[in-house]
C-alpha cells in the first residue's frame, strides 16, 4: 500500500459556448481506493496562479464540466488543466499540465425557438432560423443542428437549468432545498413505434441529418403521440463548438385524428341549374378542416354516373 501514482493529464472532451468538459484516467491506486480528485486550471502552463475548481464531495467520477463564466473570470484566452487524486494512504502529485485549450470565442449564437410548420397525428414539422455565422461560412453548410423535445416547455427549462448548474459544479435543488433527481435524456432512435407515454417527463434528442454538415433548418419529428402537446429546442454545432440551446418553443399539439363524418346533407334552395346544400360542421378532433369532398350522382338512361368535387 501507498499513496496513488500520479494521474495522466486531463483531456478536454467537449468545448461548447457554455462550458468545457474535462476527463482523465485514474492511475494505479496501489491497493487503496481513490476517494477524491482535485482539478486546477491556469492561464499559464507554469500554474503560477492556478484556479482551484470545486469538485463534488462524492466526486468519484473522472470527469468534470467547468462553466465558461468561471474561465473567463480568469482573464484567459487559452487554458491549461491538471489533476491530482487522493486516498486514505495520501495524495498523488499533480499531473503534468494538459492544453492549451482554446476558448470558444467564435461559438455560434443562440438560435431562435423553433416554430410549427405542419403536423399529423404522429409527426410535427418544425422550422428555425440559422444563427449568426460566428466565423464559419454558413453558406457552405459548415454546421449541424441538434433538436430536443419534451411534453412540456417546463421540462426543457428544467433541463437547461440542470445543465447550467452541472457545468458550474452545482447540483439542482427544489424550492424546499432537496436535491432534485436529474431529468432523463433519451435518443429518438430508442423510442418504440407505439410506445405510448414513453417520453413522459423525459427529453428526446434528435440529430438533424445525423450530425452531418447541413444548411437545412427544418425537421420532421416522428414517433409522437396523437393529441399531445410538445415543446422543442434547437442548438447549433459549428466549427466543433455548440451554441446555447434556444428557448423552448410554445407547446404544439399533434393532430388527434381524422374529423368525424358530416351529418346528412340538406338542401334549402334549388333552381333548374343548381342546388344549395348545407350540413353541420363535424368535430375535427384538433385537426383544422380545410376541404370538403361532395359526391354527386345522377341517372342517365338507367345508368348511374357519379362525380366528386372539392369545396
Amino acid at each position: 500500500h501507498g499513496k496513488p501514482c500520479d494521474p495522466e493529464p486531463p483531456e478536454a472532451t467537449e468545448i461548447t459556448a457554455s462550458h468545457i468538459a474535462f476527463a482523465w484516467v485514474a492511475p494505479d491506486s496501489r491497493g487503496a481506493r481513490i476517494t477524491g480528485w482535485r482539478l486546477q486550471l491556469s492561464a499559464a502552463k507554469t500554474f503560477q496562479r492556478p484556479r482551484e475548481i470545486p469538485m463534488p464531495l462524492a466526486g468519484m467520477e473522472q470527469r468534470h464540466a467547468v462553466g465558461l463564466g468561471v474561465i473567463h473570470s480568469m482573464g484567459a484566452k487559452v487554458i491549461f488543466a491538471r489533476v491530482m487524486c487522493y486516498s486514505k494512504e495520501g495524495s498523488s502529485e499533480w499531473s503534468l499540465p494538459s492544453g492549451p485549450f482554446q476558448l470558444p470565442v467564435d461559438a455560434p449564437s443562440q438560435p431562435a425557438a423553433p416554430v410549427h410548420v405542419s403536423r399529423t397525428t404522429d409527426t410535427m414539422t418544425i422550422q428555425w432560423g440559422p444563427p449568426a455565422e460566428g466565423g464559419v461560412d454558413i453558406g457552405k453548410g459548415a454546421l449541424s443542428y441538434v433538436v430536443r423535445y419534451a411534453k412540456s416547455a417546463d421540462t426543457l427549462l428544467r433541463l437547461t437549468l440542470q445543465e447550467s448548474l452541472q457545468s458550474s459544479g452545482e447540483e439542482p435543488v427544489s424550492t424546499t432545498g432537496r436535491r432534485q433527481a436529474p431529468l432523463e435524456v433519451i435518443q429518438e432512435s430508442t423510442i418504440g413505434p407505439r410506445a405510448k407515454g414513453e417520453v413522459q417527463g423525459k427529453a428526446v434528442v434528435v440529430m438533424v441529418d445525423d450530425g452531418k454538415t447541413t444548411t437545412k433548418t427544418s425537421r420532421v419529428i416522428k414517433r409522437l403521440e396523437p393529441g399531445e402537446a410538445y415543446s422543442f429546442q434547437v442548438c447549433t454545432i459549428m466549427g466543433g463548438l455548440s451554441s446555447p440551446w434556444s428557448y423552448p418553443s410554445i407547446e404544439m399539439f399533434t393532430a388527434s385524428g381524422p374529423p368525424d363524418s358530416p351529418d346528412s346533407v340538406q338542401c334549402d334552395e334549388r333552381t333548374s341549374a343548381s342546388l344549395s346544400l348545407w350540413w353541420v360542421l363535424p368535430a375535427n378532433h384538433g385537426t383544422p378542416i380545410y376541404m370538403y369532398l361532395v359526391k354527386r350522382a345522377h341517372r342517365v338512361k338507367d345508368l348511374e354516373e357519379s362525380e366528386v368535387r372539392s369545396l
